[in-house]
Protein backbone atom coordinates (compact mmCIF):
# COMPACT_ATOMS: atom_id res chain seq x y z
CA UNK A 1 0.00 0.00 0.00
CA UNK A 2 1.32 3.54 -0.95
CA UNK A 3 1.54 6.07 1.64
CA UNK A 4 0.08 9.46 0.22
CA UNK A 5 2.70 12.10 0.75
CA UNK A 6 1.24 15.52 1.83
CA UNK A 7 1.74 18.89 -0.66
CA UNK A 8 4.69 20.68 0.98
CA UNK A 9 3.13 24.34 1.05
CA UNK A 10 5.21 26.65 -1.52
CA UNK A 11 7.28 28.86 0.81
CA UNK A 12 4.93 31.79 -0.31
CA UNK A 13 2.56 31.16 2.01
CA UNK A 14 5.25 31.25 4.77
CA UNK A 15 6.75 34.17 3.47
CA UNK A 16 4.18 36.68 3.89
CA UNK A 17 1.29 35.42 5.89
CA UNK A 18 -2.20 37.99 5.21
CA UNK A 19 -2.25 39.35 8.91
CA UNK A 20 1.23 40.05 9.13
CA UNK A 21 1.18 41.19 6.01
CA UNK A 22 -1.28 44.29 6.82
CA UNK A 23 0.54 45.25 10.10
CA UNK A 24 3.82 45.55 8.41
CA UNK A 25 2.11 47.51 5.73
CA UNK A 26 0.60 50.39 7.61
CA UNK A 27 3.65 50.08 9.87
CA UNK A 28 5.71 51.52 7.15
CA UNK A 29 3.13 54.00 5.54
CA UNK A 30 2.92 55.10 8.96
CA UNK A 31 6.49 55.86 8.94
CA UNK A 32 6.53 57.25 5.71
CA UNK A 33 4.16 59.59 6.48
CA UNK A 34 6.25 60.78 9.23
CA UNK A 35 9.13 61.93 6.57
CA UNK A 36 9.06 65.36 5.05
CA UNK A 37 8.73 65.17 1.87
CA UNK A 38 7.05 62.09 -0.96
CA UNK A 39 10.87 62.08 -2.21
CA UNK A 40 12.10 60.78 1.44
CA UNK A 41 9.34 58.79 2.13
CA UNK A 42 9.79 56.82 -1.52
CA UNK A 43 13.42 56.39 0.26
CA UNK A 44 12.11 54.87 3.09
CA UNK A 45 9.67 52.60 1.23
CA UNK A 46 12.64 51.78 -1.35
CA UNK A 47 15.21 50.93 1.74
CA UNK A 48 12.55 48.32 3.34
CA UNK A 49 11.79 46.65 0.25
CA UNK A 50 15.45 46.01 -0.71
CA UNK A 51 15.72 44.76 2.75
CA UNK A 52 12.39 42.29 2.07
CA UNK A 53 13.55 41.26 -1.32
CA UNK A 54 17.05 39.82 0.38
CA UNK A 55 15.04 37.80 3.10
CA UNK A 56 12.50 36.55 0.53
CA UNK A 57 15.58 35.82 -1.84
CA UNK A 58 16.80 33.65 0.76
CA UNK A 59 13.90 31.97 0.94
CA UNK A 60 14.30 30.92 -2.72
CA UNK A 61 11.38 32.92 -3.73
CA UNK A 62 11.67 33.45 -7.69
CA UNK A 63 12.30 37.39 -8.35
CA UNK A 64 9.46 37.30 -10.62
CA UNK A 65 7.05 36.60 -7.08
CA UNK A 66 9.54 38.90 -5.16
CA UNK A 67 8.80 41.73 -7.41
CA UNK A 68 5.08 41.03 -7.89
CA UNK A 69 5.10 41.29 -4.15
CA UNK A 70 6.87 44.64 -3.45
CA UNK A 71 5.25 46.21 -6.29
CA UNK A 72 1.60 45.29 -4.32
CA UNK A 73 3.36 46.05 -0.76
CA UNK A 74 4.37 49.59 -2.16
CA UNK A 75 0.85 50.44 -3.93
CA UNK A 76 -0.65 49.60 -0.38
CA UNK A 77 1.68 51.69 1.68
CA UNK A 78 1.17 54.62 -0.84
CA UNK A 79 -2.33 53.89 -0.56
CA UNK A 80 -2.92 54.33 3.14
CA UNK A 81 0.10 57.14 3.01
CA UNK A 82 -2.52 59.20 0.60
CA UNK A 83 -5.66 57.78 2.52
CA UNK A 84 -5.80 61.38 4.34
CA UNK A 85 -3.26 64.06 2.82
CA UNK A 86 -3.95 66.09 5.46
CA UNK A 87 -2.10 63.84 8.28
CA UNK A 88 0.88 64.17 6.25
CA UNK A 89 3.42 66.62 6.94
CA UNK A 90 4.49 67.27 3.15
CA UNK A 91 0.98 67.61 2.49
Amino acid sequence: MKRRRKAVPSAHIYAFPSARHRRIVAFIAAEMRKRPSADHAEKFLIEHLDIEWGRLAGLGITDAEIEQHCHAFAKAAWQIVFADRRTWRAA
